[in-house]
């Protein structure tokens, strides 16, 4: 089925029986709930392993059948003619090519029809081959030339995407890499490098890591490449050093040495022995300072990344001041994935819910009526209020044209509300109004969708825009673009020019969308279809997500949580989607609970937790192609991030993996005696884990448990665990019910020497293998 032709809409129900279904679906016997699915914790879900995508139709196969033939006949110029064709006419679409039968979790990936034609023609032999750059040589030419000159991307970009075996597609390639570099791009570099040659694909990381061990079109090489291939790998190592990996860089250094030890070149500037100035820049690497982490918090786990692990080790300090949140809904008696009233890191009446953002000066959070913004040193108001209104709150910067007094009810949804908005320069961006973001085909005309509002922070938080707009502009042609089947979901990420966002489109199968706004006006730029599938509810009931893009430069990568991984560029254009097996039947249910694990970018890989697989793995950025996969840790419900080579992922327990093969290294605890609650976070080689009292801390580099830090003796009677960020060297905590701010200079006199974190002696025993 093609994303672009809906399925035609059922009949509309009249507004009383659409009351007397939803009435009759509240009343629904459990035994009737787990034909869905959607009973006790102990149902489990079984979901098909059926992704729509924007895939090519039987006329672009037919046509690709025909030059299959046309090859082995050897007819070259039918063959090339016919390639070029598909590349232009259908070059978009997506086609899938190649299983890994070793890794049953993996069913295939998609990549365009323009890259498989560069794939095929790639392939071809010399005779085809030649008669190919023949014709496109010339204008192949211009373009290197222009490229060059100018120091432009663009025009190498098009050589590399559209004449990719021309005889200048390896100097383009290599020309962008260094471009990337200058730019600090390290993981773009290393893509356009490594995509010189299939020699240069490293295979430090484990035996999936290895181009051997990839189907041949797993991913896109240049085919006969004459450029110096030993200076090229010692720019690999190099990219390695600079991205801090130092296992890789020290393993890719030792494969360079005894592969080119007398290989010369000029590199960083230096010019002689190019594994002696590795060497040299390695053990300098051992020394260079760590780098500056940004002064604020700017979106859900800390940057577009989701990687934030760069800051300075934590002193958690005294109480500063603590501020409450009004709760404005009620879900807690209608959740229906609750597990029987049991979460993970959670409980379903106590939510952690609130993912406060922070400037240099400022935090920042918002529920679904309202955006509040406080002074981050002292907890007051960012700004005074010029009327103070009955329905005001204190903090509040705005509030939806609909606020009320009355908590928001949402009755038989599937799913938890998230709130968690994004500052990028002086702008806010936060996702407002109802949290549904899948309709039923019955209730579609009686609810409207949630908005995405722009904040200038320069001007008190002053409204720049909102989408949809107010009132009865909904309905206007030009806003037809977000009418009530259309949805935005998760934290928003911008820059400078645009604001992206995932969007749901509310049919039988949901559909997920990526789309890119303009980041001063709110007008649609663009908006990307990636795939659709099967959700939990069956399409009976309503639901509640937060699927959250991540960024490295100028790719997008997101996890549907809908069988597939995609990347996009920041210009729209898909480059892979990823297919893995969804839950079965013999899964366990708990992973169900990963709403908010976003992929996690680090060093040239993809992390992803999806709710619908149980397992954790990773992808490599440039293709798409999984890496590991491992199948411990289903208690998972967040990816905190990378730091010392290592993946820590936490729940009810904090697993650590290795960051490269996937092996799980350690677990804590061994008991569930200590449950998470809320999300932790990565800083200074730590991990702080939160709990119902304290907030435990593991030394990464020792793998062994540091310090326990007691949260109910430092100026708060009522603190306890909650979802951590670190901001002007304050610790917040954001619990459901209020967010707390601990400062090492606050409420401690000079002579105060009270010790608040316990001895390695008063901790349960150091991490142990998982068993």
């Amino acid at each position: 089925m093609r994303l672009d032709q809906p399925k035609r809409r059922r009949p509309a129900l009249s507004h009383a029986r659409s009351l007397v279904l939803i009435c009759g679906l509240m009343c629904v016997a459990p035994s009737a709930l787990a034909q869905f699915g959607l009973s006790g914790a102990s149902v489990a879900y079984d979901l098909s392993d059926t992704v729509l995508v924007d895939e090519a139709d039987s006329t672009v196969r037919a046509a690709l059948d025909r030059i299959k033939a046309y090859v082995n006949e050897q007819q070259w110029d039918e063959a090339v003619e016919g390639l070029r064709q598909c590349q232009s006419t259908h070059g978009a679409k997506l086609i899938k090519i190649d299983e890994q039968p070793w890794i049953p979790a993996l069913k295939g990936r998609w990549i365009t029809v323009a890259d498989y034609c560069n794939l095929r023609i790639a392939s071809l032999p010399p005779a085809g081959l030649e008669l190919y750059r023949n014709r496109v040589d010339p204008a192949a030419s211009k373009l290197y030339q222009r490229g060059i000159a100018d120091r432009d991307p663009q025009p190498l970009r098009t050589i590399v995407a559209e004449m990719f075996a021309s005889r200048f597609g390896d100097r383009a390639l290599n020309a962008l890499a260094e471009m990337s570099l200058e730019r600090g791009d390290a993981n773009a570099a290393r893509g356009y490098w490594e995509s010189i040659s299939r020699d240069l694909k490293s295979n430090v990381g484990g035996p999936l890591w290895a181009a051997s061990n990839l189907p041949s079109a797993a991913w896109l090489a240049y085919p006969d490449s004459g450029l110096n291939l030993d200076t090229i790998r010692a720019r690999l190592v190099w990219v390695s050093i600079l991205q801090g990996d130092i296992p890789r860089a020290t393993a890719e250094l030792a494969s360079f040495k005894r592969q080119h030890p007398d290989a010369v070149g000029r590199l960083a500037g230096v010019e002689g022995n190019l594994a002696d100035t590795l060497s040299a820049l390695l053990a300098a690497a051992a020394k260079w300072p760590a780098a500056a982490p940004a002064k604020g918090w700017a979106t859900f786990a800390g940057n577009d990344a989701r990687n934030r692990s760069n800051d300075a080790k934590i002193e958690v300090g005294h109480a500063a001041w603590e501020k409450p949140i009004e709760l404005r809904h009620t879900y807690q008696s209608s959740i229906i994935n609750s597990g029987g009233g049991s979460r993970v890191a959670e409980s379903v009446t106590r939510l952690m819910s609130y993912f406060p953002v922070a400037t240099e000066k400022l935090l920042i959070f918002n529920d679904e009526q309202r955006v509040y913004a406080f002074d981050l040193a002292t907890g007051l108001p960012a700004w005074p209020v010029k009327k103070a209104t009955d329905l005001y709150r204190p903090g509040q910067i705005y509030k939806t044209t609909d606020a009320t007094d009355a908590p928001i009810a949402v009755l038989n949804a599937y799913g938890v509300p998230r709130f968690a908005p994004t500052v990028s320069g002086q702008r806010l961006y936060a996702r407002l109004g109802t949290p549904i973001t899948s309709r039923t085909m019955e209730s579609m005309a009686l609810g409207k969708p949630g908005e995405l509002v722009c904040l200038d922070l320069a001007q008190n938080g002053k409204l720049l825009w909102q989408r949809p707009e107010s009132g009865n502009q909904l309905r206007q042609a030009k806003d037809a673009w977000f009418d009530q089947r259309w949805s935005f979901e998760g934290a928003p990420l911008a820059d400078d020019r645009s604001v992206y966002v995932v969007m749901r489109y509310s049919d039988v199968r949901p559909q997920v969308h990526v789309a890119a706004l303009d980041a001063a006006t709110g007008e649609p730029r663009w908006r990307r279809r990636i795939a659709a599938a099967e959700t939990p509810t069956r399409g009976v009931f309503e639901e509640v997500t937060s699927t959250m893009l991540s960024r490295d430069h100028d790719m997008l990568y997101l996890s549907t949580n809908l069988g597939a991984v995609a990347a996009i560029t920041t210009s729209g254009q898909i480059k892979w989607v990823t297919h893995y097996a969804r839950s079965s039947h013999d899964d366990d249910r708990i992973h169900f609970y990963r709403d908010l694990t976003p992929c996690v970018i680090g060093n040239g890989l993809i992390y992803v937790a999806p709710s619908d697989n149980r397992g954790i793995f990773a992808l490599d950025a440039l293709t798409g192609q999984i890496v590991w996969y491992s199948s411990y840790a289903t208690d998972t419900v967040h990816l905190l991030g990378v730091a010392e080579g290592k993946l820590v992922a936490t729940g009810n327990k904090v697993w650590i993996f290795d960051a490269r093969n996937g092996k799980a290294l350690f677990q804590f605890p061994d008991s569930p005696e200590s449950e998470g609650w809320g999300r932790g976070l990565l800083a200074g080689g730590h991990v702080y884990w939160p709990t119902h009292t304290h907030i435990r801390r593991f030394d990464l580099k020792r793998m062994a448990a540091d310090d326990l830090i007691d949260l109910e003796h430092r100026g708060y009677d009522s603190a306890s665990g909650g979802n951590l960020l670190t901001a002007g060297g304050r610790l917040i905590v954001a619990t459901p019910e209020r967010i707390f701010s601990f400062s090492p200079q606050a409420g401690k006199s000079p002579g105060d020497t009270r010790e608040l974190t316990r001895s390695n002696s008063a901790l349960p025993p150091p991490l142990t293998a998982p068993r």
